[in-house]
């Protein structure tokens, strides 16, 4: 894979210039991830969203286990998800161990996700809403909805990203740096080739 790779760097207050630096590139194409890369990272709200990845996860896994007649409570489960987090960057091994289905899982923890710790980055939403002639994409560890939901309702920028969002469903559960598959459907949607395609990370 030989796609561009732009770090966006948001601590440092560098959105503009490396979205400048996108159209000095003639890039055609740009796949964004979602959080601290279309929205500031490392905030008290940034961390608080974090936070409630957690939690939400934690009180998705203890509903459905009960709902297969096992008990869990919410500090175990808590744990797990963290732990889960840190090992796999995914939840879904945990998943497997309870036998339960990952993308039920995975769609009933971000309705559960309150996204209202996401506050948008007026500087960045501007730079983004100015690349006019780049097809803009996202791809994510999140999932189609709760993404539609944050670029329309948090963001504003429904618009400029349409229905082009590559989930961690699309990626069959695999971790970005461990598979391409969004990336590689992302490119096909906007009809963009690899060599003239950024992607804009904060990893």
């Amino acid at each position: 894979m030989n796609y561009r790779a732009v770090r966006a760097n948001h601590r440092r207050g560098l959105q503009q210039e490396f979205l400048n630096g996108v159209a000095r590139c003639a890039i055609e194409g740009a796949l964004f991830d979602m959080d601290g890369t279309t929205y500031r990272g490392g905030t008290p709200q940034a961390n608080r969203h974090r936070e409630e990845l957690d939690i939400s996860a934690a009180q998705t896994l203890v509903e459905m286990v009960a709902e297969k007649g096992i008990e869990l409570s919410y500090e175990d489960a808590l744990v797990k998800s963290k732990e889960t987090v840190v090992r796999d960057k995914v939840w879904y091994t945990m998943c497997d161990q309870y036998g339960l289905d990952r993308k039920e899982f995975h769609k009933r923890h971000m309705d559960n996700l309150d996204v209202s710790n996401i506050i948008p980055d007026p500087l960045l939403v501007t730079a983004i809403k100015n690349l006019e002639d780049v097809k803009l994409a996202v791809v994510t560890h999140g999932e189609f909805e709760m993404t539609k939901r944050i670029l329309k309702g948090q963001l504003g920028l429904e618009a400029e990203f349409g229905d082009n969002i590559f989930d961690l469903i699309d990626s069959d559960f695999n971790a970005k740096d461990k598979n391409t598959v969004s990336v590689k459907q992302a490119m096909k949607a906007l009809r963009v080739k690899p060599e003239n395609t950024a992607m804009i990370d904060d990893t």
